[in-house]
């Protein structure tokens, strides 16, 4: 098996991303450093000189991701600043910006940026996750949660938001998705290099 090393303080993503790429063979470790993180409008960019930072201090196979939160009626609000903007006015904070608003069209877009030492920069991918914000908090955020807004965001084609889901509920949603994920992408590339 390839070992890769996820630099990464949420074990949430850690699960996420170690379940997909167990699949191919592809062993991922976390190191549990919070690399900082540029004040940059592009994902592309603030996972890239994440995973340039990660490799300054492992010097192999790393991986660093980051992602965004976009609300359309907000346009494109809070962005790569999500996990910011979350901790600061919570779920019930995007809520009351809402309030009376449509669409509610929302999404998460998430990268992934990967480097080693036979490469002399991060490849990148990227996808989304589309979706709708609710007009109140839903369910129990489970422990393979990467976010609180599991609890405000029903994905595109479902009825229940990503915290009201049953474990088999939320098996058979991302086996749905699963071809279109980062982690899949990411993984996939990464078997025919």
């Amino acid at each position: 098996m390839d070992h890769i090393l996820f630099f990464t303080s949420n074990p949430g993503k850690m699960r996420t991303l170690s379940k997909v790429t167990g699949q191919y063979g592809i062993t991922v470790e976390q190191v549990g450093i919070k690399l900082p993180e540029p004040s940059k409008l592009s994902l592309q960019e603030i996972a890239c000189a994440k995973v340039t930072q990660a490799f300054a201090i492992c010097n192999k196979p790393c991986i660093a991701v980051d992602g965004g939160f976009y609300i359309d009626a907000l346009k494109g609000y809070p962005g790569p600043f999500a996990d910011f903007t979350t901790e600061r006015i919570g779920n019930r904070g995007y809520l009351r910006l809402m309030e009376g608003i449509a669409p509610r069209t929302c999404r998460f877009i998430n990268s992934l940026a990967y480097l080693d030492p036979d490469i002399s920069q991060p490849e990148y991918f990227s996808s989304s996750l589309d979706g709708a914000l609710i007009d109140a908090e839903r369910g129990a955020l489970p422990k393979e949660a990467w976010s609180p807004l599991w609890q405000v965001f029903v994905p595109q084609g479902e009825t229940k938001t990503l915290a009201e889901m049953s474990d088999d509920e939320r098996a058979a949603w991302r086996e749905r998705q699963y071809n279109d994920s980062t982690s899949a992408l990411f993984a996939r590339w990464y078997v025919r290099r």
